[in-house]
């Protein structure tokens, strides 16, 4: 589901893979993407989507990051795969991820639905119950020119505010935001390592190619477009 625009023409034979083809899947770029389970709150406000995206941090970062409690470093897995961008939604998520060695995607991937299910199960009083309909779905990135798309298709993915959304990538690569666990070369080599030739496609071919998806969309379902975030996380007690 969300990844219709993207498979028009050239882009409907490319590959889909499930966690456990993930982990054989060699070097290569992948747009991840789940949905919560019921359509629940799986970021319940701005607190949750801060510690989903914490949890790529301290496993991305260019260099080790300890964690203050246990003194230890955190899984350091930077070598094998990065972020390279990301939207988050209220009830799901996008994101895309290189993949460097066999099984780095993943791994990465495993560490950081563990320890955010662990979080957001305790802060929600929730026991042993699912976040997601399925951890993830990951669809390889085909070409150049797929590459352009699923960039565009992750970072303006919140329908209302787009590329002024808090809890996506577009800031890191417009130089408002620095995060050096963003691997922004390789999001800009789509654009020729360019990021006014980045900031063009996403007000351009991006902008249009979205809105195309949304009007099909619309037209397929004959509802008009859910404003996006969607209300109050009724299901989460305070």
């Amino acid at each position: 589901m969300g990844f219709e625009f993207l498979y028009e023409d050239t882009f409907r034979d490319v590959l889909r893979l499930r966690p456990h083809e993930l982990a054989h899947a060699g070097p290569g770029m992948f747009h991840v993407t789940a949905h919560a389970m019921d359509d629940l709150h799986c970021f319940g406000d701005r607190a949750d989507k801060l510690e989903f995206l914490d949890r790529f941090a301290r496993i991305l970062s260019p260099l080790p990051i300890r964690d203050p409690l246990r003194r230890a470093p955190y899984p350091h897995l930077r070598p094998e795969a990065s972020l390279v961008a990301y939207c988050l939604l209220d009830n799901h998520y996008h994101l895309l991820i290189r993949q460097f060695s066999v099984g780095g995607c993943e791994r990465a991937m495993r560490s950081v639905l563990t320890s955010y299910g662990h979080y957001f199960n305790r802060r929600y009083g929730r026991r042993f119950v699912p976040i997601f309909r399925e951890p993830y779905t990951a669809t390889q990135i085909s070409s150049s020119v797929h590459g352009a798309r699923a960039m565009a298709y992750v970072t303006l993915n919140h329908e209302i505010e787009r590329e002024h959304y808090e809890f996506n990538s577009h800031d890191v690569y417009v130089g408002r935001r620095k995060a050096d666990w963003i691997d922004t070369n390789s999001g800009l080599w789509f654009f020729g390592g360019d990021s006014a030739a980045y900031r063009r496609y996403l007000a351009g071919e991006g902008r249009q190619a979205l809105e195309r998806k949304i009007a099909r969309r619309d037209q397929s379902t004959g509802k008009r477009a859910r404003r996006i975030p969607r209300g109050p996380a009724t299901h989460i007690k305070r």
